[in-house]
């Protein structure tokens, strides 16, 4: 039975490797932990340094009640008296929440405080803020104003004001930035945005500017500030400025059963602060008084809409009463009819009333609206219980009928009329007086102190949050855009043989970094920068497996291939060539990577002596092109000059002739060749006899591009010997590692 049969049934096996994934991956992210570490403070710092320049907000609050007038006769007290089913306070905290962000509460504002117009001072860049806004005036200069910084005088650092009366732009240029520039002795001058002289005036004085049949005006009633100082002033649209006062405001309830809402503001001007929200709180009682007054005026008109005829009906009932009287004499009831006709007289009255309701009702909602439909109900109620009673008296007598429904006309008619001019009374009283719902407990004071986290919870907060996002982007890299991390799928899906796993080289990326700063020379070997390192372990590892394999023993040529840049084939191919030659083993070092080669780095020479590519276009005797190393049994053929066409050099040439010549001086021949999928030069090593391995970087290749790459060698080439997985974790070669094995010396 096959071993992966064997692994797919083992249920205590699928457990254990569950647990080695999530031991994995955990791995993963701790081998990450510096650049997640570094990422967070830069990012903490990052918003420290921002929190430093940001001006301070300062947040005031104000309390209002929404019925503080419970004793008075509002109009809503008078509507629940007419029909008390009516849900009344429901969304009271809605609506006054609508009204409070509506244009008619808060454009009266804006237009009292000039929160349309927009002038700043101009600073300089990102510090300059810094400046102005700490600047504190002691009295240590004569005009209030902070000395120019490393005297850049152009620019304000602390004290200029500007306070303008009037200004005011045609709608076509609202929200366009304009400058005014401070000419000293109370003058200055008024630019557009394209640098446009507009105006030029004093101070305290309306001044016009006409815009074709329109008019740019100002009155700028104080200046503070040096001469040539430039202020950026901008008139918004009602829209814009309303916008721009609804972000900072909030408003909210104190509870669901609660009269009382709260309000609060923030700016980075205290004092201005405290005075929009009470502003806002006024403007906001005051539209609540004039609601009231224009709903008790329309409730007030169809009431008076409706008494004529009410008071017609009336006269009409008491005439035809008479006229019976006269006619027949005295009319009496007994007892029973008497409480019957009343109770008949009192239904047609709340009938009455609730129709009175229906038509205030009407006003606001519609058919479809629960108000309504509620008022329909207890109507439909009413008119069944008096179509009941109305049945009792029918048993009477015809004559008793007729002057008990003449009585029971003028009651009911009566009754009627009277509610009504007592309601034309209240509304009348309402009117002239009316107090309204909303109220002002408690105003806004200015704050004292900024309303800011605390930077040191601020930053707390911002190296969490950049840590949390940090782990989350390298998980989701890992498990959506990274290549393949287990030689083994490689194995099992494409049927070739691993021959190592090589762990990350700490000391190559070091002197690689070293070389990019010009702090070394030359690379080198393994073997000269620690003799016990384990990716030299595992090449060693390598170097006797491979030994035991006839097919290895048998070709003197051994080709690295990669199926792209940075897989770490040319460091493989050095440092292998360099164990060949440990083991004494006559071994020489090609540069087949003609375009682009770097093994030259691992020696002395900084120059482009000639090479391989001067040999098969020059015909040049080859043991001159040849260089002796540093390391005993290893010679180097550099890759040469670079020429013109080099690939149809490398097909014209007889490379497999150039292979046989130097084979017989050397027990191996290492050849490094360039990545296989961006041009074919590597293929043309691999037809003679050679042992050709390809390398694997971990994560850097996906399935497609590894597929590509082995149908591009199968087309060319007769074998793939197998392939190298490097650049694995060292932490993690525990679950890749095949052939190799790790050796310390107790030394």
């Amino acid at each position: 039975m096959k071993n992966d049969e064997i692994i797919s049934r083992n249920p205590k096996y699928k457990m254990e490797l569950q647990y080695t994934d999530i031991k994995k991956l955990i791995i993963f992210v701790t081998e990450k932990k510096w650049k997640i570490i570094i990422i967070s403070l830069l990012f903490g710092f990052s918003v420290l340094i921002f929190s430093f320049f940001k001006l301070p907000t300062f947040k005031t609050s104000l309390l209002l009640d929404l019925n503080s007038s419970k004793g008075s006769a509002t109009l809503s007290n008078l509507v629940s008296k007419i029909n008390p089913i009516l849900p009344q306070e429901d969304s009271a905290y809605e609506e006054e929440s609508a009204i409070i962000r509506s244009y008619a509460v808060l454009a009266p504002v804006i237009k009292e405080l000039k929160l349309d117009i927009r002038a700043d001072v101009k600073l300089f860049p990102i510090i300059g803020k810094l400046f102005y806004f700490n600047y504190k005036d002691e009295g240590l200069t004569n005009d209030g104003l902070a000395a120019p910084v490393m005297n850049l005088d152009q620019f304000a650092w602390g004290g200029e004001i500007i306070n303008i009366n009037y200004f005011q732009v045609p709608d076509s240029m609202k929200g366009d930035n304009f400058t005014i520039v401070y000419l000293g002795e109370n003058k200055f001058n008024l630019f557009d945005n394209n640098g446009n002289k507009l105006i030029s005036g004093k101070m305290n004085e309306k001044l016009i500017h006409k815009v074709y049949k329109e008019e740019i005006s100002i009155n700028i009633k104080q200046i503070k500030a040096r001469p040539g100082i430039k202020f950026n002033i901008k008139q918004l649209s009602m829209d814009n400025a309303i916008e721009d006062l609804l972000k900072n405001l909030n408003i909210s309830s104190s509870g669901k059963k609660s009269d009382l809402i709260s309000l609060s503001y923030q700016g980075t001007n205290p004092l201005n602060t405290a005075k929009i929200l009470n502003a806002i709180a006024e403007s906001a009682v005051i539209q609540d008084i004039y609601q009231k007054q224009e709903q008790a005026k329309r409730t007030l008109d169809f009431l008076r809409k409706h008494e004529p005829k009410v008071r017609m009906d009336l006269s009409n009932a008491e005439t035809l009463l008479h006229e019976y009287r006269a006619k027949t004499g005295n009319v009496a009831l007994d007892q029973e009819t008497k409480i019957t006709m009343d109770t008949i007289a009192l239904l047609q009255g709340q009938i009455s009333q609730l129709l009175i309701q229906k038509g205030q009702v009407e006003q606001k909602y519609t058919d479809q609206s629960l108000q309504i439909k509620d008022v329909n109900t207890t109507l439909d109620k009413l008119k069944q219980e008096k179509d009941k009673y109305e049945k009792k008296l029918k048993s009477l007598p015809n004559a008793d009928q007729i002057a008990l429904n003449l009585m029971r006309d003028v009651d009911i008619q009566n009754q009627i009329y009277v509610n009504l001019v007592e309601k034309i009374q209240q509304f009348e009283l309402l009117k002239a007086g009316t107090v309204g719902d909303l109220s002002i407990i408690s105003y806004a004071f200015k704050p004292l102190k900024p309303s800011e986290v605390s930077k040191v919870l601020l930053f707390f907060i911002s190296v969490v949050l950049a840590g949390i996002s940090s782990i989350a982007v390298i998980l989701i890299r890992k498990f959506f855009f990274s290549g393949i991390q287990d030689p083994h799928l490689i194995e099992e899906k494409f049927n070739i043989t691993c021959l190592a796993s090589l762990n990350t080289s700490i000391l190559q990326k070091q002197q690689i970094f070293n070389l990019s700063k010009n702090k070394i020379k030359n690379l080198k070997f393994l073997t000269e920068m620690d003799s016990f390192d384990l990716t030299l372990e595992s090449l060693r590892s390598l170097r006797t497996n491979l030994g035991y394999q006839n097919q290895f023993s048998n070709n003197k040529v051994v080709v690295f291939l990669s199926p792209k840049p940075n897989a770490g084939k040319t460091f493989i191919s050095a440092n292998f060539a360099n164990v060949l030659a440990e083991a004494g083993k006559k071994v020489l070092l090609i540069d087949g990577d003609l375009r682009r080669g770097t093994l030259l780095n691992y020696f002395d020479s900084k120059s482009s002596p000639r090479g391989l590519s001067d040999l098969l276009i020059h015909n040049l005797n080859i043991n001159d092109l040849i260089l002796k190393t540093r390391i005993k049994n290893l010679d180097f053929l550099p890759r040469g000059n670079y020429f013109d066409k080099i690939t149809s050099l490398i097909e014209s040439s007889n490379i497999e002739q150039v292979m046989k010549e130097i084979s017989p001086s050397y027990d191996y021949i290492v050849i490094d060749t360039p990545p296989i999928l961006s041009i074919s030069d590597a293929f043309h090593f691999c037809k003679y006899k050679a042992f050709s391995i390809i390398i694997f970087g971990n994560e850097s290749h996906d399935e497609k591009e590894i597929l590509v790459s082995l149908k591009k060698f199968n087309m060319s080439c007769e074998e793939l010997n197998g392939f190298i997985f490097n650049n694995v974790s060292e932490r993690l070669s525990d679950c890749s590692n095949r052939y190799s094995y790790k050796y310390l010396s107790n030394d």
